[in-house]
Order: C-alpha cells, then sequence, then structure tokens
C-alpha cells in the first residue's frame, strides 16, 4: 500500500515552471515557443567537490559501482552523463538505454567532478550555479578546526578551512534566505574512515569532526545549506550499505527540489538533445552561426535561439553571453584549461623570460598585469588550445567573469618599450604591490558582475 501512495505521489506531483522560465513568462517569445508543444525536463546535476585527494574520483566510482583501482587525478572538470535516477525507489542506472520506458520513471542525472587542487578555485567559481546539489567531500582523517590566518597569511592548513571555504562559496549563490533549508543544498560526505585502526578511534574521530562542524558551519546560516546527515565512508572498505544510503538520499533531495522537472517548450528540448550529443563527441566550442545552422530545424527565429541559449547557460550547460555572441562554449573542461593556462602562476612558461622585456616581467610578478605577448606565450602551455582563433573569446569570457581587467594605458620603461594593449590578473600577482586605487576599481567592477549575474 505504501508503494502505491509513493506512485500516485509522484505521478500527482506538480510539475513546476522555474523561476528563470517563471520570469520568461511575460516574454513573448517564450510564449510563442511554448504554444507550440511543451514536454518536462527531468534533470539533476549533482557537482562533487572538495579538497585534493579527499576520494572525490573513487566516490563517484563507488556510486555507479564501477572498479576504483585505476582512478586517476582530476584535471579540471570531468562530467560523466548516461545515468538516470529511477524516481519510484531512487535505484541508479548508469549506461543503460531507457528510451523504452516511461519518461517520468526516469530522472537524467549529470555528475561534474571539480578538481581538488587549490589552483583551480578561482576558476571553479564561475561554474557554479545555484541549481544543482553538492557533494562536499573531505577527508576524515585530517585536521577538522577552523585555522584564522593574520592579513599577510593564506592556505588552506586543515580540512576545516577547505569546508568553511566550499559553504562559503555556495551560500553566495543562495537567493532565498528566509526558512532554515537554504539552496543550494550540500550532502557533506567524510571518507577515508578506513586509516583508523579501530572502530573506537575512528567514533571519537567522527564525533570530535561533528563537534567541529557544528560549530563551524551547521550553527551558522550558512548551516543551512546543508541536507542529511554527515555521511562517514571508506572508498576501500565501505558496506555497500553505506554507499546504497549515500545514494537514497542523493535520490529523496534529487525528488524534493523544485527544478527537479522543468516545464519547456519541446523543441527547446530537441535542440538541447542535439547539442549534447555535439557534447559527447568532443566538440568544445561552436561560432553562433554554426548552432544557429543546427537549431533551424526546430526554431525559426534567432531571437528564440537566444532566449535558449540564455537558459541553457543559466542552468550551468553552456556559457553564453549576449555581448559576447562569436562563440557558445559547450565543454566547460576546455574552458578550464584555456584560464589554467594564464593563472596557474607557477606553470608560467619560462621562455617568455628570453623573450620579454624586464619590464613586462615585473609587472606581471609583481603587480598581475600581462601583455598581450606574455598571454600568447602563456597559452603556448596547452597546444591542443587553438588560442589565435579564440584568444579574444577567452579573454572577453574571463573579464566577463571578473578573473581579469582589461587595462587601458600605456606603460614605457627605459629601453621604450611600450605596453598598449596589457591585462590586469590578481591570480598572478605575488606581493600586494598594485595601488588602492587600482584595487579599488577592480573590486567595485567585481561586485557589479556579482550583481549582473
Amino acid at each position: 500500500m505504501h508503494e502505491i501512495d509513493k506512485q500516485q505521489r509522484i505521478k500527482e506531483k506538480r510539475i513546476k515552471l522555474d523561476k528563470r522560465l517563471l520570469e520568461m513568462q511575460t516574454n513573448r517569445i517564450y510564449m510563442e515557443a511554448i504554444k507550440s508543444g511543451k514536454d518536462v525536463r527531468r534533470y539533476v546535476r549533482i557537482n562533487v567537490i572538495g579538497e585534493n585527494g579527499a576520494g572525490k574520483s573513487s566516490l563517484i566510482r563507488r556510486l555507479l559501482g564501477q572498479d576504483i583501482d585505476d582512478v586517476k587525478r582530476t584535471d579540471g572538470i570531468d562530467k560523466i552523463n548516461n545515468i538516470q535516477i529511477r524516481t519510484s525507489d531512487g535505484e541508479w542506472i548508469v549506461n543503460k538505454d531507457v528510451t523504452d520506458m516511461k519518461s517520468a520513471d526516469f530522472v537524467e542525472c549529470g555528475l561534474w567532478n571539480f578538481a581538488g587542487h587549490t589552483d583551480y578555485y578561482a576558476i571553479h567559481q564561475n561554474f557554479l550555479t545555484p541549481h544543482v546539489i553538492y557533494l562536499l567531500v573531505s577527508d576524515i582523517s585530517k585536521d577538522s578546526t577552523l585555522i584564522y590566518y593574520d592579513h599577510d597569511d593564506e592556505g588552506f592548513d586543515s580540512i576545516g578551512n577547505h569546508v568553511d571555504f566550499w559553504f562559503d562559496s555556495i551560500h553566495s549563490l543562495c537567493r532565498d534566505f528566509t526558512g532554515y533549508k537554504l539552496n543550494p543544498p550540500i550532502i557533506n560526505i567524510c571518507t577515508h574512515s578506513d586509516k583508523y585502526e579501530s572502530s573506537e578511534k575512528l567514533k571519537a574521530r567522527e564525533c570530535e569532526y561533528k563537534d567541529n562542524f557544528d560549530r563551524n558551519i551547521r550553527f551558522h546560516k550558512k548551516g543551512g545549506h546543508m541536507r542529511r546527515d554527515l555521511h562517514f565512508i571508506s572508498n576501500t572498505k565501505s558496506d555497500e550499505r553505506d554507499i546504497q544510503a549515500l545514494k537514497e538520499d542523493i535520490s529523496k533531495l534529487a525528488d524534493s527540489m523544485d527544478y527537479f522537472a522543468v516545464a519547456l517548450p519541446t523543441k527547446w528540448i530537441q535542440l538541447d538533445v542535439k547539442l549534447s550529443n555535439l557534447k559527447d563527441s568532443n566538440t568544445n566550442i561552436l561560432s553562433f552561426e554554426e548552432i544557429w545552422i543546427r537549431a533551424q530545424e526546430m526554431l525559426t527565429d534567432e531571437k528564440e535561439l537566444h532566449s535558449f541559449l540564455n537558459y541553457q547557460h543559466s542552468i550551468g550547460d553552456i556559457i553564453f553571453f549576449e555581448d559576447i555572441r562569436d562563440y557558445i562554449n559547450l565543454n566547460p573542461n576546455w574552458l578550464v584549461k584555456c584560464f589554467g593556462c594564464l593563472v596557474f602562476n607557477e606553470r608560467y612558461n619560462k621562455r617568455s623570460d628570453d623573450i620579454s622585456s624586464p619590464t613586462e616581467r615585473y609587472l606581471m610578478k609583481n603587480t598581475g598585469e600581462v601583455s598581450d605577448e606574455i598571454i600568447d606565450l602563456m597559452f603556448e602551455k596547452d597546444p591542443d588550445i587553438a588560442h589565435g582563433q579564440y584568444k579574444t573569446y577567452i579573454l572577453a569570457v574571463m573579464e566577463r567573469f571578473g578573473m581579469i581587467v582589461k587595462l587601458q594605458r600605456k606603460v614605457s620603461d627605459n629601453d621604450g618599450c611600450q605596453i598598449i594593449n596589457s591585462y590586469f590578473m590578481p591570480s598572478l600577482i605575488r606581493k600586494q604591490q598594485v595601488s588602492v586605487k587600482t584595487n579599488k576599481k577592480y573590486v567595485e567592477r567585481f561586485l557589479v558582475l556579482l550583481r549582473l549575474g
């Protein structure tokens, strides 16, 4: 009887229009598109985040029922699709065709695995969205206290600082602060429990971790993002029941979200499938004209394509800006690699020391200012990126994300060398030697970008 009631509840569950679509209802383009037919997009995205070495990739393998012997370090963002969650019992189905089953019985699921190295943190912020479930993974064997740093100190010396950083980052995505349960939701998972020799030592460590977590996170406003209880597991020794309990919590949480099912124009869903096929074939970026040619099978108006692309951007499936419409990025990891060529200071191309002027080298290493010539050299670190074709687009997106600021001025050294085009990149600064005026200008611009986003 309970199962029948559950099935009835699922059947009668009201399909809600996403808030982003509610805002579009007054838009003539959306209203016209919905008249031609609508369908329900059942999809949940799960972002897996946490420190380097916490076991995120191994955890994902366990969730998918896969072997963990050949797990490699994640570089950038790994996306895993072809996952369905059965709504009747929360069962995860991987790499199986469910097209012959009722679509209402399944929810598509996408797992995004974010690299844990701190070098990536500044980049990853641009790919976080409020419309996902977050799995925050941490190593229970590491210090979970919250360490406070002096003004000149930096770093993450404890897992407590990592957890605090990610809760703050996700809290900044919150749109509605009413009530205790805040979105986006977070499930906190502690791994490496196998490092403890006895169950007594493990239980004591779990209690210590919970106390620190409650004091630093749960009893603060940002603690409202926490869902369920803490999960303590071992990727190598945990019983399958522990993994199943985690999967059930994720499934129940997905089922409870307002954006679990979204009504969309049918032709938008068809175009989404076409773009998904392109992503699966390793197509990273397309021009607007190339997408428009493919979209004409479903759409008849370029303005409607803009609405569709804006929606896809809002849910994090693509990167598209109206004022940078030359290209549309389909693969976030490709863009992460592009950003990484410039952001990772320790990977700076030494060859530029022989080509750039002393002034250029000084500005880059001490004030974060880089010239066009140095940017070209930094892009050379990854031969797979056609920076010559996409350089302007990549820099425009980085500027839009607040990662760089274009400097409209000239600088001359004693040899008469002038830097006409240059950019300010805070991530490259070794010492805080830029002027207060420059810092203030950058911060003000960054805050404006946040409000626009």
